[in-house]
């Protein structure tokens, strides 16, 4: 067969990577194999993958266009009650604009497929939003929809990648073992078999499928239309109301409060203050790295905090401001405890992650002991010793080079109003340690040696380890546990065999006070705004208490005051705390805003509930 290729988009150069069978056929294990490798991929993305892919094919765009940063792509389908799109049928697209890649159509039993398919979903609700997508009437009728549709792939695939004798391999990730796929990759992808799991699993007893109608359209990837004949619904049983919690939440995925050694509720006697260290000649010793917008009224804070606990300058990008962040930025470097970058220029990418790309370069990080990269509603919390940066380093393994510092989300507290108060006097109450899903709860930020093995640095983590520094680099967790061969190469998150924070643990404070969340809702795009119930939600954990922080107290409001003891940095603040007092009253003026702050209150969800409601909201995506 010949491919028609060429033209804007095309690309033989660059090989990827294409995972091109069904979702619950260990497409998370495939993303994460990936991850693992060092391999940049991308995965569902709520179904914007699919959806992407199929609205630039319909206008006859390059497949990946927008999308062409990644190298393996995986979970390619979209389901919504208002339509599905099962982006691996363009694998013709792919073969022919990516014609270097690898085409892998991961399999397994049919029956137990189907049955995977039923059982996902919170509630097992995925068959039931797929049906209302086909538009179809029974649960039946889409089962044997699917079974149409495997059938009609798993021919034509194969036989596709025959004829074009591309990179193409049949993957069943119930028979196959993972030195199969590694070889099959090994021309262009150096992997290492032993990093690949199975994750994402839904169990599945085996069930006979119905087989013989086939999917209108499939063509058109399921731009299927109601069909004439019309069925009875079929019903499923209802739970009862007194239903075991298990019953809507995995015992393995319910929320607890037990990883920690130590009690986090009790109040401990304060740190001692620890004088700075006085500036070296050529040297920014323990460096963060943050972007800001708009942070004025929380600046001080959080810089005098981290300067408390030791580390010792800021190199902070700012990008349009508008409440004299830039301002209270500019003195700050004027005092020598920052480096100011503006970062008005945008590249395409995230705010948040732009200024990133090149940072590596800046002779600020060349000149840094330690790098971290961390946001200004996260406070590095160091629970040992003197709660000092330096001492949580003594206390690890002199080789140690990266220290992953696993997220705690900190809620609202249930306070209401804006204060111009410490955050961590204000807000204790947080998610309970063992938090595995939702997946961005045990999200992680790293502190790294200097020692020049990664080349890039993200938001997470930095990147591009070089190969003379493979052996070299050893991570650990918050508890000082060695992470180093599930982390060195790739990875942002923690996971059960990861995650740690008896050491140290990155308290972050997304809400604050429902005031605040008000002005944070204001700055959002406008389809993140039409979300911000969903967002207060997921982070407003309240059933945990953990005073750990504040132990710092003390110090800290020593350091924020050496700090506002500048004219020109107290003015700054009060006018940004006043503007801030203004905005909330202008917001809260609005006719909207009452029936918006009720709803934000009535949100009292138990930790059970608040994951289920979560996954809900990933799961469906509308």
């Amino acid at each position: 067969m010949r491919l028609e290729v060429g033209g804007p988009g095309f690309d033989a150069i660059k090989p990827r990577i294409f995972q091109i069978g069904f979702n619950k056929c260990g497409t998370r294990s495939f993303y994460d194999f990936f991850e693992k490798n060092g391999i940049k991929s991308v995965h569902f993305k709520r179904g914007d993958l699919a959806r992407g892919i199929s609205d630039n094919l319909s206008t006859g765009k390059p497949p990946l266009e927008g999308w062409d940063k990644w190298t393996a792509y995986t979970d390619m389908q979209s389901v919504k009650k208002t339509g599905v799109v099962e982006a691996c049928a363009f694998y013709r697209s792919f073969a022919a604009y990516y014609p270097r890649s690898y085409f892998i159509l991961n399999t397994r039993s049919k029956d137990r497929w189907i049955q995977s398919r039923l059982n996902h979903g919170t509630a097992q609700n995925y068959g039931e939003r797929y049906r209302q997508g086909l538009g179809l009437s029974s649960m039946d009728e889409t089962v044997e929809a699917w079974s149409a549709m495997w059938d009609k792939h798993h021919a034509e695939v194969p036989a596709f990648f025959k004829e074009t004798g591309q990179n193409f391999i049949l993957y069943n990730i119930e028979q196959d073992t993972p030195d199969k796929l590694s070889d099959f990759l090994s021309r262009d992808f150096a992997t290492d078999p032993s990093l690949f799991g199975h994750e994402g699993k839904t169990d599945a007893a085996p069930q006979t499928a119905k087989q013989e109608r086939l999917i209108v359209g499939y063509d058109q990837i399921l731009n299927v239309t109601t069909p004439s004949k019309k069925s009875t619904p079929s019903k499923r049983p209802e739970p009862s109301a007194d239903a075991a919690v298990s019953d809507k939440l995995s015992k393995r995925f319910q929320p607890r409060n037990d990883l920690v050694g130590f009690d986090e509720s009790a109040v401990q006697p304060p740190f001692d203050h620890v004088p700075p260290k006085e500036p070296i000649d050529g040297s920014t010793g323990n460096l963060i790295i943050a972007t800001v917008k708009n942070d004025a009224p929380r600046l001080l804070e959080w810089i005098a905090y981290h300067r408390a606990i030791g580390f010792d300058h800021f190199l902070i990008f700012s990008s349009d401001c508008s409440d004299g962040t830039q301002e209270m930025l500019q003195h700050l470097q004027k005092r020598g405890f920052v480096t100011h970058l503006d970062y008005d220029e945008q590249t395409g990418e995230s705010p948040s992650t732009s200024p990133l790309d090149k940072v590596m370069t800046n002779p600020k990080v060349f000149e840094a002991d330690w790098i971290v990269h961390i946001d200004t509603d996260e406070f590095v919390n160091i629970r040992t010793g003197n709660g000092t940066f330096d001492c949580l380093v003594n206390e690890l393994p002199e080789n140690v080079t990266n220290i992953a510092m696993t997220r705690r989300n900190f809620g609202s507290a249930g306070l209401l109003k804006y204060q111009d108060a410490p955050v961590l006097s204000q807000f204790d109450t947080c998610a309970p340690s063992y938090l595995p899903k939702p997946h961005t709860a045990w999200g992680f930020k790293t502190a790294t040696r200097n020692i020049g093995a990664y080349q890039s640095l993200t938001t997470h983590r930095p990147t591009n380890l070089s190969k003379e520094y493979v052996k070299e680099v050893i991570w650990v967790n918050g508890s000082g546990e060695d992470i180093t061969t599930a982390r060195a190469k790739s990875g942002w998150r923690s996971d059960v065999k990861t995650v740690g924070y008896d050491l140290v643990q990155l308290n972050r404070y997304p809400l604050r006070s429902l005031s605040d969340f008000l002005v944070t809702r204001e700055a959002m795009a406008p389809e993140e705004k039409e979300k911000a119930e969903e967002h207060w939600v997921r982070m407003d954990w309240n059933s945990c208490k953990d005073v750990t922080i504040q132990r710092n107290l003390p110090r800290v409001m020593q350091a924020l005051e050496q700090l506002k003891s500048d004219p020109d940095l107290s003015r700054l603040h009060d006018t940004a705390v006043q503007r801030q007092h203004e905005t909330i009253t202008e917001i809260e003026a609005r006719a909207d805003t009452a029936a918006l702050i009720s709803r934000l209150k009535a949100k009292a969800l138990d930790d059970v509930s608040r994951v289920v409601e979560i996954l809900d909201a990933d799961s469906t995506a509308d």
